[in-house]
């Protein structure tokens, strides 16, 4: 069937094929660090200032409307030609899942989701460049309630997050890779009462867990709600991407051993792209 190859991309296969295409392009076991998340983590996380900061590679592998079941799909197709000795997963997808009757009919009726998938080319529209950001310097800023993690939302884990968080726990360790979990500045969904859940699942875990929206790491980065995001909040934009990788980056180089690479001839090509990002930032 035309469709079949698709079910190996997830239920957002669009998205995940088509960045899964570009990511193929990469040099085979020359990423340190895979990103996976929605299209808050994919507006976060610049590969680029990582390694112009700290010489470690990294790709993001974020993508649009990602769901933990699409984060697992994404995971092992990054596998399949890459060794990162890291995995950072963005967590505000969490309580984004997959409704659990589409899970359901996706696998039991696989040829309704994927009946266009003939139709379908592989669209390179991730910027190979850029390692799989998606930086933007729009400034559209967040202007309600700063005390957003007060709020009482839906706190606990849905099933499905809870099925497929453990799923890719469980494939990083067969895989030797540590996971790491972070939360980007999410001030439309995230709360303290979300934070809790996730803080005791990594305590439980032996995970560790870094989460800007508290308020220690948003004074610590000098975070700037009018001037550092975009979308009225949804998203951060180069600024507020700028700070969080700043810190963040030196979080994993404090906690990971990962190689700098920035005097290895083989990564003249990092060097080169660290180079014009910088030049057009």
């Amino acid at each position: 069937m035309p469709y079949r190859k698709y079910r190996d991309m997830g239920y957002q296969y669009e998205d995940i094929a088509s960045k899964v295409a570009v990511f193929n392009e990469e040099k085979k076991n020359s990423i340190d660090v895979a990103f996976l998340g929605d299209s808050q983590g994919w507006a976060t996380y610049d590969p680029l200032q990582f390694y112009t900061d700290h010489g470690f590679t990294s790709y993001n592998a974020c993508t649009p409307g990602q769901f933990p079941y699409d984060a697992y799909v994404m995971l092992k197709n990054v596998f399949h030609k890459q060794k990162p000795k890291l995995v950072v997963m963005d967590v505000n997808m969490i309580y984004t899942p997959l409704n659990v009757l589409k899970l359901g009919m996706l696998n039991l009726f696989p040829i309704f989701h994927y009946h266009n998938a003939w139709l379908f080319e592989e669209k390179v529209d991730y910027r190979a460049d850029r390692k799989g950001f998606n930086g933007s310097d729009q400034v559209t800023p967040y202007q309600v309630d700063h005390a957003y993690m007060k709020r009482e939302l839906s706190e606990k884990m849905p099933a499905d997050s809870q099925i497929y968080l453990d799923k890719i726990y469980q494939f990083c360790k067969r895989q030797n890779s540590q996971l790491l979990l972070v939360n980007t500045i999410s001030p439309l969904v995230w709360t303290n009462g979300r934070h809790e859940i996730i803080q005791t699942w990594c305590d439980e875990n032996g995970v560790n867990y870094v989460d800007y929206n508290q308020s220690e790491l948003l004074d610590k980065i000098d975070f700037d709600f009018s001037n550092d995001l975009r979308d009225y909040g949804e998203h951060v934009n180069i600024h507020g991407s700028k700070k969080i990788c700043e810190n963040l980056g030196d979080y994993i180089q404090k906690n990971y051993a990962l190689e700098d690479h920035r005097k290895d001839s083989s990564y003249q090509e990092w060097n080169a792209l660290a180079q014009d990002a910088s030049e057009y930032d």
